[in-house]
């Protein structure tokens, strides 16, 4: 069973402060194929099921992006992840690397997680998993950006130690700019 064969590629949250559990599983470009043609093909192709609500329409008009961005930077795949909740091996979730650059200095991160499973510590696992493991690879500064009034977002990242360093107006609105460093 694929599952199985992901052992060694699971990520745990080790928030003590977070009861939920989650496992970051690889977002592999098959996965993102799946993913254009329906639920079914993903349950098969993942062994995974997903809570209703996820992918959202926003993550699905990306896939192509996603895969696209595959094709011409295969290391993209070892840095975006589906968030699983551990205790039924549903995906609730995303987050991932924007950009790999060659050195990995500095990334940016991004995440989204299901409006159903939002405000139950998913995000905060998540990306404190994901800074776990981008330490770990060497990277040494980690950079996103939320919109000024995603509060929600605001403390996920408040919570894994990001500070505010800057803003920027966007076609969505105005976002706050953050960095965390070792």
């Amino acid at each position: 069973m694929f599952l199985e064969q992901l052992k060694q590629l699971k990520y745990r949250s080790r928030m003590p402060s977070i009861e939920c559990k989650i496992i970051l599983i690889p977002l592999k470009l098959s996965f993102l194929k799946a993913l254009t043609f329906s639920p079914a093909d993903f349950k098969n192709e993942t062994g995974l099921s997903s809570v209703e609500d996820w992918p959202n329409a926003e993550f699905l008009d990306a896939v192509p992006f996603f895969i696209d961005a595959r094709r011409e930077n295969p290391e993209a795949e070892n840095w975006s992840f589906l968030v699983v909740r551990d205790i039924d091996q549903t995906v609730v979730g995303e987050i991932g690397a924007k950009d790999i650059a060659s050195d990995l200095e500095a990334i940016e991160v991004g995440y989204g997680i299901a409006k159903s499973c939002r405000g139950l510590g998913y995000a905060s696992a998540a990306l404190q998993c994901f800074l776990e493991l981008a330490i770990s690879r060497g990277v040494g500064t980690l950079t996103a950006e939320c919109l000024k009034t995603n509060t929600a977002s605001i403390r996920t990242l408040e919570k894994c130690r990001f500070s505010v360093v800057g803003e920027r107006a966007s076609d969505e609105g105005n976002l706050f700019l953050w960095h965390w460093a070792k």
